[in-house]
């Protein structure tokens, strides 16, 4: 039986279809700049969060990229600062800090995020069953948006907005991991995001 967020199976948002990585890719910068914010909203839509942003004119400005611009903007940083005030959010990538994506998407789209240390399987399944969603890092820096759990299979079921990483088999959509395997490839920390 799968168990989790309400929008699960209907929720994919890649990281590249947004103005930022396409100003990267004008430079010939490395992308991936975006993937905290793209895995913040994938988790978001999973859980049913209106992430419409409209300009007057009719506009539409992708969710991702309001989160990006939210934590690389000056008038900003005493709230990121005070998510994690060990770090100048001046001097980095705040999409890089896991700590202050909360504090974006709570601002933008009054979504409760809860940022936590540690890797717990277990309460991973108990907020996925509960219709959550959490989003991770992989060891490589790379964040993804865990939407669903297989009971049966045990594995947990995600989406990965670079569709094009190698290890991936279905081009970011839906992807599959174990339990077990998840735990040896993600970094010591996660968010939780709540309806």
């Amino acid at each position: 039986m799968i168990k989790g967020a309400k929008r699960w199976k209907k929720v994919y948002h890649k990281q590249t279809d947004n103005a930022i990585e396409e100003i990267l890719r004008k430079f010939n910068q490395p992308s991936l700049e975006t993937c905290g914010a793209a895995a913040a909203v994938n988790c978001m839509d999973a859980i049913g969060i209106d992430l419409s942003i409209e300009t007057p004119t009719g506009y539409k400005i992708d969710a991702d990229e309001a989160i990006t611009l939210f934590l690389n903007d000056k008038r900003n940083y005493d709230l990121l600062y005070q998510a994690r005030n060990n770090l100048d959010p001046g001097e980095l990538q705040n999409t890089r800090v896991p700590q202050h994506i909360p504090v974006a998407v709570k601002v933008l789209f009054n979504c409760k995020a809860e940022f936590n240390w540690g890797i717990d399987i277990k309460r991973y399944i108990q907020e996925l069953k509960k219709g959550n969603s959490i989003q991770v890092c992989l060891s490589i820096g790379h964040y993804i948006s865990i939407i669903a759990y297989d009971t049966c299979t045990d594995e947990f079921i995600y989406n990965d907005s670079w569709p094009n990483r190698k290890s991936l088999q279905n081009k970011g959509i839906r992807e599959r991991i174990k339990s077990d395997f998840l735990s040896s490839i993600i970094n010591p920390y996660y968010i939780i995001y709540k309806e």
